[in-house]
């Protein structure tokens, strides 16, 4: 039986971690690819001829697009190798702050927000939460993330 009490107050001294900055230069093709993946219509997504003509001037990513962060911003930030036999994503919650456009350079940092635990069907569900900043090259916050992770039996 795994003492999930211990494992808590273990991960609590994580809370404030932060991990490496992953910095990467935003494509024009790769934001329209992911508004096609998740079924975006509205042309100031997809059509940059339109979104010339609008008061962003150009493409912009669409809001969903701040989820799609590489592996490694969550790498050594977030504990996987829990003694839980099972692991789950469960949620992303994005708040964002501004927009984000092609050839911008977006810096990533994860942080070790929080950890704790609810009782679930099948016995004690352990949550962990981080919160990942996106920051763009003019040092403006674009965009926080909070990812949710749960391990359980």
């Amino acid at each position: 039986m795994v003492d999930v009490d211990a494992l808590v107050r273990d991960l609590r001294e994580r809370i404030g971690f932060e991990g490496a900055p992953f910095t990467h230069t935003v494509e024009t093709g790769a934001l329209i690819k992911f508004a096609k993946a998740v079924g975006e219509t509205n042309p100031i997504y997809l059509d940059e001829a339109y979104a010339k003509t609008t008061r962003f001037g150009g493409l912009i990513a669409c809001p969903t697009w701040v989820s799609v962060y590489p592996p490694e911003v969550m790498s050594g930030v977030a504990v996987r190798d829990l003694p839980l036999a099972r692991f789950l994503h469960t949620d992303d919650v994005a708040d964002i702050k501004g927009v984000i456009r092609p050839g911008d350079r977006i810096t990533a940092v994860g942080r070790y927000a929080d950890v704790y635990t609810r009782n679930g069907r099948n016995g004690v569900l352990l949550f962990q939460a981080v919160d990942i900043s996106l920051t763009n090259q003019r040092q403006e916050l674009v965009a926080t993330v909070r990812v949710v992770l749960v391990n359980f039996e």
